[in-house]
């Protein structure tokens, strides 16, 4: 199985046959957030809650979505943890991203900023479950100009380190 290179990703997007395609489920390559909080529970070390960190860490092979070199989702997976609720961040396609903060929270739900600027509300016990989006970053024209500035395909971030290699 070859890796998704450069050339393989865009032989794809020109319709070409690039070979066996990866239809493996990403997800048997994952860690389950609520081992990761245990893991660290019971003395783990903390960067375990930075996925790529850990997925390196265990040496597992990188998994690259197509969204990734689409959009620049790279900024990989990052779990939040606020009172026992999990909070997973997946990714963003704007860069730099927005920082993650709560704004508010009761005894059920938790209210907070994602990586995106939007402000969703989860239930405490059901974190994984679809928020609710209660309020975006864009709001009129003014707001559109700043956040277009996160849109720019040229940001280096957007990339892996080692994008020339592809």
């Amino acid at each position: 199985m070859n890796g998704l290179t450069k050339e393989r990703f865009l032989d794809i997007c020109r319709f070409k046959n690039p070979g066996d395609l990866c239809l493996v489920d990403t997800y048997l390559n994952e860690l389950w957030p609520q081992t990761i909080i245990a893991w660290i529970e019971q003395g783990a070390p903390d960067f375990f809650m930075d996925v790529p960190r850990a997925k390196k860490y265990f040496g597992f092979e990188t998994v690259r979505w197509l969204r990734e070199i689409n959009s620049g989702l790279l900024h990989g997976t990052v779990i939040h943890q606020h009172e026992g609720a999990i909070i997973m961040d997946y990714g963003t396609p704007i860069s730099p991203p927005f920082e993650y903060q709560v704004i508010d929270e009761d005894e059920r739900t938790l209210t907070f900023i994602n990586p995106n600027g939007q402000t969703a509300k989860v239930l405490k016990d059901n974190p994984g479950s679809m928020p609710m989006y209660v309020d975006w970053p864009i709001k009129d024209r003014a707001s559109w100009k700043e956040f277009r500035k996160r849109l720019d395909p040229t940001t280096p971030e957007r990339y892996p380190d080692n994008w020339n290699d592809y």
